[in-house]
């Protein structure tokens, strides 16, 4: 006679049971593993969303910083703050600059990414992201200097001294300027550090 004939019945019954719960579990938690797994993937699908976006923002950011510099250097550098530096009288004249205001999208991604992306990375972002204000919010202050005090005095001689200096109360103008010149160095190592990390977490780079 086999062994499980010998066993009670109610031992054989909480056997049966046992295995069926078993079976009842493994598929259970088969299914709970699935389901994280495809939660996971579509995370990482997000996420790699999210890095692409601030990427393509980041580049644009660094064209404009660019074209923003280079028509500071050639429309003031070159012919007011260079010629100055060198002893020279270049003629002065009022300041205008390409401004504007930040993209509502880099808020709209971290907003969408704030439980996928890690607090350290966010930072990063919006360490990059107040550097830009800075350079558009200096932008638009050197304006007002100079429409209240450059603009009224153009057509006079009343900038430059005798000695071909500029008067004392003039003279912050070229620094303005190479100060603003310089504000586009620090967007552009601050977007060239985003880059980079962003590329290293897309596997890019």
């Amino acid at each position: 006679m086999a062994g499980s004939d010998r066993l009670p019945h109610w031992a054989r019954k909480s056997g049966r049971l046992l295995l069926e719960l078993a079976v009842v579990f493994a598929g259970v938690y088969g299914a709970f593993l699935l389901d994280r797994h495809k939660e996971a993937r579509q995370s990482e699908a997000r996420r790699s969303a999210i890095y692409e976006a601030l990427l393509a923002e980041v580049k644009l950011t660094e064209e404009s910083t660019r074209w923003y510099q280079a028509y500071l250097d050639s429309n003031y550098v070159r012919p007011i703050v260079q010629p100055y530096e060198q002893g020279e009288q270049p003629p002065i004249y009022g300041l205008w600059l390409p401004t504007g205001r930040q993209s509502g999208a880099w808020g709209a991604m971290l907003e969408a990414g704030v439980d996928l992306l890690d607090p350290q990375f966010i930072q990063t972002v919006e360490w990059h992201r107040s550097t830009v204000q800075f350079m558009l919010d200096q932008s638009e202050r050197a304006m007002r200097l100079s429409d209240e005090r450059i603009e009224p005095l153009l057509g006079s001689d009343a900038f430059y001294e005798s000695s071909g200096r500029l008067q004392p109360q003039h003279r912050w103008y070229p620094r303005l300027l190479g100060y603003l010149h310089g504000n586009a160095d620090y967007v552009l190592a601050s977007a060239d550090s985003l880059r980079t990390e962003i590329e290293y977490r897309l596997g890019t780079r």
